[in-house]
């Protein structure tokens, strides 16, 4: 997933932003099996993102991307199908 669109402002080292990304991974049922939110600041105009899901067994899954720009508040919240 490719999140861009979001605010940086020229700073004593670069480009600067913050962005507060949540991921949650939900089961077939809907029910959230991981959910863990970081803060990261963005190096670029647009980052790449992405998740390792080794550890989960086959099947079907969502995986729910919110991303919040720190210097707007705007949130976008994408809930896509993912399959092992």
């Amino acid at each position: 997933m490719i999140i861009d669109n979001f605010v940086t402002r020229s700073g004593k080292t670069g480009l600067e932003g913050k962005l507060d990304v949540r991921l949650v991974v939900e089961n077939i049922q809907g029910i959230a099996i991981f959910d863990q939110t970081r803060t990261i600041t963005p190096l670029k105009d647009s980052q790449d993102l992405s998740i390792s899901m080794k550890w989960l067994q086959k099947g079907k899954y969502y995986v729910v991307v919110e991303v919040k720009d720190i210097f707007t508040g705007l949130v976008i919240k994408k809930r896509l199908n993912a399959g092992i």
